[in-house]
């Protein structure tokens, strides 16, 4: 009996620490996102490789597909170039892709995207996303020109995350460990 209260003991006191949720929110710091442009009715793909860090003003230069800065839980995207004053995007396909999207401090999984914008055109019906995937189309628009409202173009996504919770099997699953243990103990003659 004194074996089986300290079990009791035992479990009473790391299970706040296997149940409980990360105080920690999912983020994108540390990870390796691949960026990926598609352009054309064959595409021509170009893939990018950026390590997310904390903060923002880690920009990666696409050229023409613009500077792409991306932190913790937001992705921003500008033309500001005076070099590229009248972008026009393939009619056709002209994708930009953010892949493998893995959410470090706490398991985490995307449910929303909030854009911020000022490509006229481009709203939330061309974006879409997955588990670890965000893609954006910019197919027919302007990043600058006549369907800009600034010689400054831009988007901002900014990532809703919700944190995976620990399935309540598993909570099961030790529970009955634990009893399985003090039956075993219960017979073992002392």
């Amino acid at each position: 009996m004194k074996r089986l209260r300290q079990l009791g003991a035992v479990c009473a006191c790391i299970t706040p620490f296997i149940f409980c949720q990360s105080s920690q929110a999912a983020t994108l710091v540390g990870d390796d996102v691949t960026i990926r442009t598609l352009v054309g009715t064959n595409p021509n793909i170009n893939t990018y490789m950026v390590t997310v860090a904390a903060g923002s003003g880690d920009a990666l230069d696409l050229n023409s597909y613009g500077e792409h800065d991306i932190d913790a839980t937001s992705i921003y995207a500008d033309w500001d170039n005076p070099n590229f004053a009248s972008i026009g995007f393939s009619t056709v396909r002209a994708d930009i892709e953010y892949l493998d999207l893995d959410w470090t401090d706490a398991p985490g999984v995307l449910t929303g995207i909030t854009l911020t914008t000022n490509i006229f055109g481009l709203d939330n019906s061309r974006i879409s996303f997955g588990d670890d995937f965000i893609i954006v189309s910019l197919a027919g628009l302007n990043a600058f020109g006549g369907q800009s409202s600034s010689p400054f173009s831009f988007y901002q996504l900014d990532l809703q995350v919700s944190q995976v919770p620990l399935p309540p099997a598993v909570m099961l699953f030790l529970a009955g460990l634990a009893g399985l243990a003090g039956v075993a103990r219960r017979k073992t003659p002392a």
